[in-house]
């Protein structure tokens, strides 16, 4: 368990554990170790998003996709489903010396991120190293 500020409701955290396997974010990986052995038994690397450039007149702008970071987890063990918080999506608005700083239409939300809802399956944890399986993303 994981010290709850409020009684029956479960919290985010960085990382879990059902007892049996203890469930972790490290950046943007999620690894599950076996709570006896300590032997890894999964990797799930969060998926990634790439940056977007373009040029109209003669204006240059460039977006850029920060890393994805997990930022909490909730585990329900007995529906042996996890939740991952995944923030760092969306595009960020990158200024430097060769993009111009008065660009007119510069975005109203530029350095926003999204963040990300992801469903695991854990009732049946691979052994090998693999990804867990996913049912459901934002």
């Amino acid at each position: 368990g994981t010290n709850n500020q409020e009684t029956g409701v479960d919290e985010a955290d960085i990382t879990k554990s059902d007892g049996n396997h203890v469930f972790t974010g490290y950046g943007d990986i999620l690894v599950v170790w076996d709570a006896v052995t300590g032997q890894e038994v999964s990797r799930t690397k969060m998926r990634e998003t790439k940056a977007l450039a373009r040029a109209e007149g003669s204006y240059q702008y460039e977006y850029y996709v920060p890393k994805a970071r997990i930022s909490g987890l909730l585990l329900d063990s007995a529906s042996k489903r996890l939740v991952v918080i995944v923030s760092g999506y969306g595009s960020r608005y990158r200024y430097g010396s060769r993009y111009r700083y008065d660009y007119p239409f510069r975005p109203v939300l530029s350095d926003m991120e999204d963040t990300r809802v992801l469903l695991y399956d854990v009732s049946s944890l691979p052994t090998d190293g693999s990804e867990l399986s996913l049912i459901s993303s934002d």
